[in-house]
């Protein structure tokens, strides 16, 4: 329930946001691409593509009628979300999320026909978004809030249908138990399973041989420019500069394996050894990035974490009994769809993604300990940590913690700094960057902020020095050496 509501909430105040303006990151001139209120549209989508399937799913799971038609009513919602994102990453988690839920969960069949219901329900909403450009293109305008309130009544309208439609398909099973016990025969079938299993790979096989090709070739262009008509980015095959992002992560992680360039340097990376004017912060995946910057132990490490959750998401869904382990399998899909996301986007830097994977993966865990107890699986004192390990953990647990919180105010510190150069408050400006420069001595980021200070104040010496200080600090780091020339 309590990630329920998280998902429910994104995806309500993101709609809201569209239709009835209210921040600056949906006013016109932003784009048309939804991304309040995460600040960025394909961790909107990705929410999104979550919550169709998470919310078919509540609709039969949730311990409270009022949630489970909610549930219901909210799928509109999430599809009209991941549309107004125009993100093909959230497709992705869609289908992730329904895959996976589709060959761990007993309930296959409810969750697969209540998303397609969902889904038929929300297109007229989304025909209508379509010819209303103020809504589908956030252009603004005098129309703006006519159409705003237009599209609220159809999709509202949209979420009573689920609701009924839903309702229908509950009264029409009970009013056919012979074919309804029929059908779950069959979608419980292990045979059928794998049956449909093989079928999808040898069609993934198929598709690759013949269209692999020509994908590819689309996938691999140097091209960052999207189309005049945002809904056209679902057929794109063009992989917006992401092949360009993984040959730089791949080309540092070469030059650097063992010890990779340093945490946060991808950008430079990137400024060097682009083929484009396009500029980027990430390699767009946690995994490239994480070899390229960290080097093999570190990129190591974050496989690590990412195949630890997923045997515990495993275990703790096979342990589980079975009217607890469609929850769990639940969860596993919601845990995969992140991680997969990870690999070709961001994400993982926006706290509520972050967030959400590090607690779905608490729940399973505590899940999993509880199933391995009940089944004595844990037997003998060396399976139970003593106080003094449990206290051990938590001690380098919080002191993880405290180490993230240096760079955290650091990074604090110098936005604020950024700002007020903006702004004109220069002393502002030059307190917070000292400020970023005392909690971290070792890097040369604040010393680059003072001396573009220094220089746009015309104090060319006091510029110099900053600027000698960064090259000291970072001497591998060409933008000191560059701004000091």
């Amino acid at each position: 329930e309590g990630v329920f509501l998280e998902i429910a909430l994104i995806v309500v105040l993101a709609v809201a946001d569209r239709l009835f303006p209210m921040t600056q990151e949906s006013l016109a001139g932003e784009g048309p691409r939804l991304r309040f209120p995460l600040g960025y549209w394909n961790a909107v989508g990705l929410v999104g593509g979550i919550g169709v399937v998470f919310f078919a799913w509540m609709n039969r799971a949730g311990s409270h009628a009022v949630l489970r038609w909610l549930a219901a009513a909210l799928i509109p919602v999430a599809w009209v979300v991941l549309y107004l994102t125009y993100s093909r990453g959230g497709i992705a988690a869609a289908i992730v999320s329904l895959l996976s839920l589709f060959f761990l969960s007993r309930e296959r069949l409810r969750v697969l026909v209540v998303v397609l219901l969902g889904a038929l329900a929300a297109l007229p909403t989304v025909l209508f978004i379509q010819g209303n450009p103020a809504i589908a293109e956030n252009l603004g305008g005098p129309d703006g809030p006519s159409e705003g309130r237009a599209v609220a009544l159809v999709l509202a309208g949209s979420m009573l249908a689920t609701i009924l439609m839903v309702r229908a398909m509950i009264s029409f099973a009970a009013r056919n138990p012979a074919l309804t016990g029929r059908a779950l025969a069959v979608s419980r079938d292990q045979r059928v399973l794998k049956g449909i299993a093989a079928a999808g790979i040898a069609t993934m096989l198929i598709l690759a041989v013949v269209f692999g090709g020509h994908v590819w070739s689309e996938y691999s262009k140097e091209d960052f420019s999207t189309p005049d008509e945002p809904q056209l980015r679902f057929t794109q095959l063009t992989g917006t500069g992401r092949y360009e992002f993984s040959r730089v992560a791949l080309e540092s992680f070469s030059a650097n394996p063992l010890t990779g360039t340093g945490a946060g340097t991808y950008q430079f990376e990137w400024l060097r050894e682009r083929r484009t004017d396009q500029n980027a912060r990430d390699a767009h995946s946690l995994y490239l990035e994480s070899f390229a910057e960290l080097g093999l132990v570190g990129g190591l490490l974050v496989l690590a974490l990412v195949f630890v959750l997923l045997g515990i998401a495993y275990l703790a869904w096979r342990l589980s009994a079975r009217e607890e382990r469609d929850r769990s399998a639940m969860l596993f899909s919601i845990l995969l769809a992140i991680l997969v996301s990870a690999s070709f986007d961001w994400t993982w830097e926006l706290a509520a993604t972050a967030g959400l994977l590090m607690f779905v993966s608490a729940c399973l865990a505590a899940t999993l300990q509880s199933r391995r107890s009940e089944r004595g699986v844990l037997r003998g004192p060396r399976c139970e940590p003593s106080a003094g390990q449990v206290a051990l953990g938590l001690g380098v647990s919080w002191l993880a913690i405290v180490v993230l919180a240096v760079p955290f105010a650091a990074d604090q510190y110098m936005q604020a700094s950024e700002k007020a150069a903006a702004e004109g408050r220069i002393e502002d400006s030059i307190r917070s960057a000292r400020n970023a420069s005392r909690l971290e001595p070792w890097s040369a980021t604040p010393h680059l902020q003072l001396g573009t200070v220094f220089k746009a104040r015309g104090l060319r010496e006091r510029s110099t020095a900053e600027f000698s200080r960064a090259a000291e600090l970072e001497p591998d780091n060409w933008q000191p050496i560059y701004l000091r020339a």
